[in-house]
């Protein structure tokens, strides 16, 4: 009966805890929970002093999570996701209601926009919610259960995030109309002459299927929608995918050898138990790619 009174006391302060766990801010978590800042800190306060160890660092007038912390926000997000699923199964509504999809251009229009359409044909109750996300946010948005699917070619690694490659696409060079390329038949050392659009190597890995051993002059960072749209209107060099770049007449292939496929992966919370809407959703999606 101790252990029941102790849990049903923390059960009350973690909702709190979870939001300035996840802000790392109280006036942000205040604003979400609808208090006052004193009044989370103080449940802040009581849960420390139950648990019996600190949960936060405090530096200056700000709070960082500890490690203590980090582990018990990890049990609060299994816990309360366990009872929404939990929840969902025993009312059979794993597909009626909103699934959160962060994606990005062309793959919406492309590809996800009809695997959402047959999705809803079998489940006229599922309500989609699409949001262009960078790949930096994926992880957070995930563990918050602000997301429930993630699609990208860049996918950043967590433990409790699943990560799942639906396709390996084939790449090639690709110029706009008006680039000085369109329309020749040059050497590499030509194409080198030019500035790429690319994404951002933040682990040191070439994203759109560039050889390394060739060294190119990158003028611009983009995710893949904005590399797509830049190099059209001939600002840019690009390496894209061939299924993405089949929609666009006007862009032109540069013959540039060495160029590898890019992978585009699914990314969703490990699942507790019960299969769920993201998983339903990834498939529909990996059906609809070539």
């Amino acid at each position: 009966m101790e252990r029941l009174r102790r849990l049903t006391t923390l059960w009350n302060w973690l909702p709190a805890f979870r939001a300035v766990a996840e802000t790392q801010h109280l006036p942000a978590a205040s604003k979400q929970l609808h208090v006052s800042p004193s009044a989370l800190s103080r449940t802040i306060r009581l849960l420390e002093e139950d648990v019996g160890q600190p949960l936060f660092n405090r530096v200056g007038r700000g709070i960082e999570l500890n490690a203590t912390g980090e582990r018990l926000l990890s049990a609060v997000r299994d816990s309360m996701r366990l009872v929404d699923e939990a929840l969902g199964a025993m009312a059979a509504k794993q597909f009626v209601g909103r699934v959160k999809i962060a994606s990005f251009e062309p793959l919406t229009t492309r590809f996800v926009l009809p695997a959402l359409a047959r999705l809803r044909a079998l489940h006229p109750q599922l309500l989609p919610h699409l949001a262009t996300e960078p790949s930096s946010a994926h992880n957070a948005l995930l563990l918050r259960g602000q997301v429930d699917v993630a699609l990208a070619i860049d996918p950043r690694p967590h433990e409790e995030v699943t990560t799942t490659k639906l396709a390996d696409w084939p790449c090639s060079v690709y110029v706009g109309a008006a680039h000085p390329l369109a329309g020749t038949t040059p050497s590499v050392d030509e194409v080198l002459g030019h500035a790429f659009v690319a994404p951002d190597d933040h682990d040191g890995i070439r994203r759109d299927g560039w050889p390394a051993q060739l060294r190119r002059t990158v003028g611009m960072h983009a995710e893949l929608g904005v590399a797509l749209e830049v190099v059209r209107r001939g600002a840019f060099v690009g390496v894209l995918p061939d299924a993405l770049a089949a929609d666009h007449p006007e862009l032109s292939v540069i013959p540039v050898e060495g160029i590898r496929p890019v992978a585009l992966y699914a990314l969703h919370r490990k699942s507790l138990g019960f299969e769920g809407r993201a998983e339903v959703v990834i498939q529909g999606i990996r059906s609809e790619l070539p």
